[in-house]
């Protein structure tokens, strides 16, 4: 950052899987984000520990040396996000091998077993979802952003497939990518947007400031506001989705990207 400035970045944490939760009304999931729990770390912990422990095979022993940090990082990205959008026992065991962790094809279905028993929800959203897709030739984000399919209309199965895909992953990934938006022009307009806090980057789900230094208070108006931006109708027009799962941002400051700390942190009394 400048001198005299602070780089802030504020973050959507775990976005596409809030607005999986709230487009399909997956219980367990609506339920965890009310509580406030560590989905990422409960994957780890309850879904594929016990898996590779059953089977004691080479990926449980450098499952067992790992820290909490590194089972937590693939119970999100092995498996959590993956799962949002229909994983296949290959692409688990691709990822994790890519992660050095040594699964097997066995293993990995019996992980995705043990996960959709957990959250039946998801696979029954996304199959009545995709089956609207194909009756329609469109989906929608839970704002009315339309997108449609031609691919759905070939005579090639994968081509159809893969619109179908691509058609659920609008209804995810494009209201993630409402909200992000949204919340950026309500930073404009609630004035915290303006020539001393100025974004400079956004990556995916995450916006970087330059602001002030030392300039905290700005800094949890912009949490608030990004947070509550499910609450916000821009205009009149605007289809206004009541939300149950709340939306939660990390935000965090320092003098460059590699040396920031959470903001909570910083407001946390000594």
């Amino acid at each position: 950052a400048p001198d005299g400035y602070d780089l802030v970045k504020a973050d959507y944490s775990q976005l596409e899987m809030r607005v999986l939760a709230e487009s399909g009304q997956v219980a367990k999931l609506i339920e965890a984000y009310q509580h406030h729990d560590d989905l990422h770390l409960s994957s780890a912990e309850e879904i594929i520990k016990p898996v590779l422990e059953s089977f004691n095979g080479p990926a449980w022993h450098v499952w067992w040396k790992w820290g909490i940090k590194e089972r937590r990082w693939f119970g999100k990205n092995g498996l959590n996000f993956p799962s949002v959008y229909g994983v296949a026992a290959d692409k688990l065991v691709e990822q994790a091998n890519k992660n050095e962790l040594p699964l097997i094809y066995a293993e990995a279905r019996e992980i995705l077993r043990l996960f959709d028993r957990r959250y039946p929800q998801i696979e029954e959203y996304r199959t009545q979802y995709q089956a609207m897709i194909r009756a329609t030739g469109e989906a929608r984000t839970l704002y009315d952003r339309r997108r449609v399919f031609p691919g759905l209309a070939s005579y090639d199965r994968l081509e159809r497939a893969a619109a179908l895909r691509e058609g659920f992953n609008h209804r995810i990934q494009g209201t993630a990518a409402d909200l992000f938006k949204l919340s950026l022009l309500r930073l404009w307009q609630e004035g915290l947007w303006d020539d001393t806090h100025r974004a400079v980057n956004y990556i995916h789900d995450e916006v970087v400031f330059y602001v002030p230094h030392g300039d905290y208070v700005w800094c949890s108006q912009a949490k608030e506001i990004m947070e509550s931006v499910t609450h916000w109708q821009p205009f009149e027009s605007w289809p206004l989705h009541t939300w149950s799962v709340p939306l939660e941002v990390e935000v965090s400051i320092g003098k460059n990207w590699y040396d920031t700390v959470p903001l909570d942190g910083l407001l946390t009394p000594r």
